[in-house]
């Protein structure tokens, strides 16, 4: 079991150390939509991170992350950068509660840290084998009372960066699909 904690911990330090850099804002990124999509910074457009009014209504709304990784290097971590209408849905807590950790399910069998920002989820997925082409998660969201019903263009997902035990890679891409309980 050490071993599996090392691996990781090694992916982790390579994703640090030798990080990506940002790409560009996607062509349909729109600033001012209250959903930070891929290639905007909060810097850049602090209206997509800014935290909405939403009051939890009776609902639950489940969207599956699905993964795709390059055809190679085998990639065994991920972080990605999952935006949402906070005005739309939401999560049960802040940052690393468990009460968020309870709503995310690995679909791969991956250990996963994850941050959330209450606009964005910050998640590292991680394997000591290759992580599998798919879905790599579902995340059980809040409904916010009054609100339309969520739909799959109320959430963005984005690679911030992957890697392999070689180091880092690109070619990775995400997307939020919708999901059954």
């Amino acid at each position: 079991m050490r071993r599996l904690g090392l691996r990781i911990v090694s992916s982790l330090s390579l994703l640090t150390l030798f990080a990506s850099p940002r790409p560009t804002p996607a062509a349909d990124a729109t600033c001012g939509n209250h959903l930070v999509e891929p290639g905007e910074t909060c810097e850049g457009c602090p209206a997509d991170c800014a935290v909405q009014t939403c009051r939890p209504g009776k609902g639950h709304a489940v969207f599956a992350v699905e993964f795709t990784p390059p055809p190679a290097p085998d990639i065994s971590t991920v972080v990605l950068r999952i935006g949402y209408r906070s005005d739309r849905l939401s999560l049960p807590g802040t940052e690393t509660a468990k009460s968020i950790r309870d709503r995310l399910k690995s679909s791969d069998h991956a250990i996963m840290a994850f941050n959330d920002l209450d606009y964005a989820l910050r998640v590292v997925a991680g394997r000591p084998k290759a992580l599998s082409p798919g879905q790599l998660m579902t995340i059980e969201f809040d409904r916010c009372a009054g609100a339309p019903a969520p739909a799959v263009t109320d959430l963005s997902c984005e690679v911030v960066t992957c890697a392999a035990s070689t180091g880092p890679a690109t070619g990775c891409s995400c997307r939020i699909v919708a999901a059954s309980r």
